[in-house]
């Protein structure tokens, strides 16, 4: 199950996040990453997938530039699977319905916006990463379209 992510769920990204990102590896620093993040309102969005009452991933995504561009912005801030979880399907399953639920978000608070722009950052070498990302476009390195 996808969903929104809440307060009680930081210790469980952060657990994914220390297994998935070489920065926040010492201790009590991905609670703080995480926690500083979800304390960004609205700037910052993240989702879980979980199964059988565990988080096992989770996608953030971050709104950039101001809440009133004309080309709103959104980073795919991270995407990470614990190492159980992975290569079956859950980061693309999670790209694609929380893009929809940003997309809608975006509508909703920018209705006159008929387009935005998607950035994604990844080592060159992830190919892993860069196929579930070049999936919001069906392009390989441009990351905008129309939405609406």
């Amino acid at each position: 199950m996808i969903r929104r992510a809440t307060k009680e769920d930081i210790n469980g990204i952060a657990e994914i996040n220390r297994l998935s990102f070489s920065g926040n590896k010492p201790p009590g620093v991905a609670e703080a990453w995480v926690t500083s993040h979800f304390n960004q309102g609205d700037q910052y969005h993240y989702f879980i997938f979980e199964k059988d009452g565990k988080i096992v991933a989770y996608i953030s995504w971050q709104i950039t530039g101001g809440f009133a561009r004309e080309i709103p912005v959104v980073e795919l801030e991270q995407l990470a699977v614990h190492p159980d979880g992975r290569a079956q399907g859950i980061g693309k399953q999670l790209v694609d319905e929380t893009f929809a639920t940003m997309r809608a978000w975006i509508h909703e608070r920018q209705p006159e916006a008929k387009m935005f722009r998607v950035f994604v950052w990844t080592k060159k070498e992830n190919d892993a990463a860069r196929a579930v990302y070049a999936r919001i476009c069906n392009q390989p390195t441009t990351y905008e379209r129309e939405i609406f």
